[in-house]
């Protein structure tokens, strides 16, 4: 269906396919329908593995009706070398690519 012309995001769902593609004259956006081709189930993955949460993505939770997710926070991590410098310091390199 048509998206109401507040809105400037759509996201699409896994199995949908674009059904039909026109113009309009309200706007220079090529407005698509989508067709949804298979629905989700029970213990299904929605969102993968290791995906950031945006707000649509958490808007969008409650609808599959999960019980519990894992959340966990980005981690950060800091290198510093605490040696003289007088030895080379190729650790630092190599655990930074990690």
């Amino acid at each position: 269906g048509k998206l109401p012309d507040t809105v400037n995001v759509a996201i699409q769902i896994d199995g949908t396919q674009v059904h039909e593609r026109y113009a309009t004259k309200q706007n220079d956006f090529d407005e698509k329908r989508m067709r949804i081709i298979s629905k989700s189930s029970l213990n299904q993955e929605i969102l993968g593995f290791n995906v950031l949460l945006e707000l649509a993505d958490v808007g969008l939770l409650p609808t599959v009706g999960p019980r519990t997710i894992h959340v966990y926070d980005k981690l950060c991590v800091v290198v510093l070398s605490t040696d003289s410098g007088k030895i080379r310091d190729s650790n630092k390199i190599m655990i930074i690519r990690i």
